[in-house]
This record gives C-alpha cells, sequence and structure tokens, in this order.
C-alpha cells in the first residue's frame, strides 16, 4: 500500500513537471493595454472572417491571479471579466490615437420594428425573422 501511494506521487511530481514546462506565468499591470480573443464571443457572420483578437482594451483591474477587468467602451452587452488565457499583450503605437476594434463586438439596439418580412427555421431548429426596422430604407 505504501509502495503504491509512493508511485503515485511520484508520477503526479512527473506530470506536474511535464505540463509545467510548457507553461509560463502570464501577468499584466493595470493601465496597459491588451487583445481579447474572440474564441467564446458570439460574433455576426462566418468564424473564418472574423479576427482571432480584436482591441486593443485597456486593463482597469486584476480580479483575483487570472482575471482582469477590461475597459470595453461601456457599450457592449457582454462581460468585461476575462480570463487571462483570452487575453494577448497589446505591441503597437500609442493605443490613445488609434481607433478600437469594437465593431465586431454584439451590440443590441432598441430599434423600432415596422414590419415582420420573414421566417424561417435554421440548422438548429431556431427560429429566425427578417424584419425592417422603423426608419431604415
Amino acid at each position: 500500500r505504501l509502495l503504491a501511494k509512493a508511485n503515485l506521487r511520484y508520477a503526479q511530481e512527473c506530470q506536474r513537471h511535464y505540463y509545467d514546462r510548457g507553461k509560463k506565468e502570464i501577468s499584466y499591470e493595470v493601465g496597459n493595454y491588451v487583445l481579447l480573443s474572440t474564441r467564446n464571443l458570439q460574433l455576426p457572420g462566418s468564424n473564418v472572417f472574423r479576427p482571432r483578437y480584436i482591441g486593443p482594451f485597456k486593463i482597469l483591474r486584476k480580479i483575483g491571479e487570472v482575471a482582469y477587468k477590461l475597459d470595453l467602451g461601456g457599450k457592449q452587452d457582454i462581460h468585461d471579466v476575462f480570463h487571462v488565457s483570452l487575453l494577448r499583450k497589446f505591441n503597437g503605437p500609442e493605443p490613445e490615437n488609434i481607433p478600437k476594434t469594437t465593431a465586431f463586438l454584439p451590440t443590441y439596439s432598441q430599434r423600432e420594428i415596422k414590419s415582420v418580412l420573414g421566417h424561417r427555421l435554421n440548422a438548429a431548429q431556431l427560429d429566425e425573422y427578417f424584419v425592417y426596422f422603423q426608419g431604415e430604407t
């Protein structure tokens, strides 16, 4: 029984060694600029054509050891805290002088619907509507 425990502990140490060998500690400072991965974001259009990262976004504060709160511009309908694995350091010109690539983030406006032009079920058997909004030409 003691031999089994010792072998298990040895195997765990070996696994830890090989796992840690490929990992590096990633840490950002408050005020740094980072790019945000689009991997888990629901973006319009095909996944093939969307960018892998959007931003840059300013880090507002560190939450815990591995999460950061970002300044998304206040217009986005997504949570503003992200795991460090979804962030990448921004290496570029002064971020204050360039526009943010936030056009890909979903924003939901409260526009008034003038009429429903069509309806269908998509491949996932979910309802989709083709609508005409008030004020569109």
